[in-house]
């Protein structure tokens, strides 16, 4: 009311470039435009620290948390974090692998730019073999007695004496 003016805009809610038109009305005469840019914002994806398995056994699924989405928005990802390639006892860098984003209800992934934290987090292969029984079954989350009843059948099961001998011929069969 009392306005001599209008105003219009063009798709101002996403990423992206957004175009405001003002356009006198009444006794004016004049149109001005311009535009600016809605910048995506960034999401940062970081590692969860201490992630690990044992020698010889299959990788865990990566797990990490991420910072600065809006409140509101839930993000969905797809994909899965990744480490250096190697198998030996060590650790190995955390990368960011097919990790991306997807759309998720208000959560549009396009108005998002997913990036890894500059922070270096690592993976660790442990080994398995300087470990006695309770801390196998503490590391497994299982009895010692289970751990003992695995180890003695596959002590038998492979014609040896101990663990240390298990060890040298299974790697001597993958050699």
């Amino acid at each position: 009311e009392g306005k001599e003016y209008t105003v219009t805009y063009t798709d101002n809610v996403n990423a992206g470039k957004v175009t405001i038109t003002i356009a006198c009305t009444g006794n004016y005469i004049g149109t001005n435009s311009f535009e600016f840019e809605i910048s995506k914002r960034k999401l940062e994806v970081i590692p969860n620290e201490e992630q690990n398995k044992l020698f010889g056994t299959q990788d865990p699924k990566l797990e990490y948390s991420a910072s600065n989405n809006v409140p509101d928005e839930l993000p969905m990802y797809e994909g899965t974090l990744a480490r250096a390639e190697g198998e030996a006892v060590g650790t190995y860098v955390i990368t960011a692998g097919t990790l991306s984003l997807i759309d998720n209800d208000k959560f549009k992934a396009n108005n998002y730019e997913l990036v890894f934290s500059e922070t270096i987090v690592f993976f660790e292969i442990k080994e398995i073999l300087k470990q006695d029984n309770s801390e196998i079954s503490k590391e497994l989350d299982v009895s010692i007695n289970t751990i003992k009843v695995h180890v003695s059948s596959i002590i038998q099961k492979m014609g040896v004496e101990d663990r240390t001998q298990v060890v040298v011929k299974a790697f001597g069969k993958f050699r």
